[in-house]
């Protein structure tokens, strides 16, 4: 390790034991030299991380919902006044005779 390390950097540490078949490989993300996998975190810390990894899938959602539906139901209105001005036009050929 460098000596000039800094209590702000961030390292990357490589599990201790060596990955199995049946079990992917952790990588663990540290603050200040303390690496924990989330199993070996306490159950309160796992379930506000899970908590809001909900969360913001929820959030994501529902922004996406959002877009989705404002961009359907602009094209009720511009419908509607199509179908409108269409109407006007032809009611107006048909009273004048034109």
């Amino acid at each position: 390790m460098p000596t000039d390390k800094n209590d702000r950097d961030i390292e990357i540490i490589p599990p201790d034991r060596p990955g199995s078949r049946h079990e992917s490989e952790w990588f663990y993300v540290t603050f200040e030299d303390r690496a924990r996998a989330y199993r070996e975190l306490p159950l309160y810390k796992r379930i506000l991380f899970a908590a809001a990894s909900v969360g913001a899938l929820v959030a994501l959602g529902v922004i996406l919902f959002l877009i989705l539906a404002s961009a359907v139901l602009i094209w009720i209105p511009l419908m509607i006044a199509t179908a409108l001005i269409a109407a006007v036009v032809m009611f107006l050929r048909t009273k004048f005779g034109r």
